[in-house]
């Protein structure tokens, strides 16, 4: 299985990353903080599985050049270019917040699988609201990728 993770934040990463291998030992990882590197990396190859954070920033920070800047809903740039790229690899979202903006609206993430189905063409197997101090997310994680083995 090739995994894309999209996460700007190493902790988050490495346990997300922690309980894929429990349902896919053999998953081989790509990793990408930024918008920018995403886009790059789906450019490149396919993947079986995109776990993404919708807040990141718009390019990878480097020494001797300005900041970056973060976006908010910097994952629905990754979702637009698959969408772009005609691709159905599946994507799970992972949040720390309770609400992601959609086309200039703040949605629920009860409600966000729905509507961004609606408004991109990106095969979105679920949107789940991390919370490190909780188990919850980590069981939703398991339960959902165990639907697209």
């Amino acid at each position: 299985m090739r995994a894309l993770i999209v996460e700007d934040d190493s902790f988050k990463a490495h346990s997300v990353c922690d309980v894929v291998r429990k349902t896919f030992p053999s998953a081989v990882f790509t990793a990408a903080t930024s918008v920018h590197a995403a886009v790059g990396k789906l450019q490149e190859m396919a993947f079986d599985l995109i776990m993404l954070d919708m807040a990141l920033p718009s390019h990878q920070l480097r020494p001797g050049f300005g900041p970056t800047s973060s976006l908010l809903s910097g994952g629905l740039e990754v979702i637009m270019e698959l969408s772009y790229l005609r691709r159905s690899d599946p994507v799970i979202v992972l949040t720390q917040f309770p609400e992601i903006e959609i086309e200039g609206n703040l949605v629920n993430l009860r409600k966000a699988k729905e509507i961004l189905i609606e408004n991109y063409d990106a095969n979105i197997v679920s949107v789940i609201h991390y919370r490190h101090e909780h188990p919850e997310w980590r069981i939703s994680l398991q339960e959902e990728m165990k639907k697209i083995q």
